[in-house]
């Protein structure tokens, strides 16, 4: 329950952080499956 060592900020920027890394994994994950889906 250490409230001090998990500010509000850094655990927002955390949250964006990981969002635009799972956003880029579909996105490549959408160009493998478009690139089997094309040959």
């Amino acid at each position: 329950m250490d409230r001090s060592r998990i500010p509000a900020k850094p655990s927002l920027s955390l949250q964006k952080m990981v969002v635009g890394e799972a956003l880029s994994s579909i996105q490549s994950l959408q160009s493998g499956i478009t690139r089997t889906n094309s040959s």
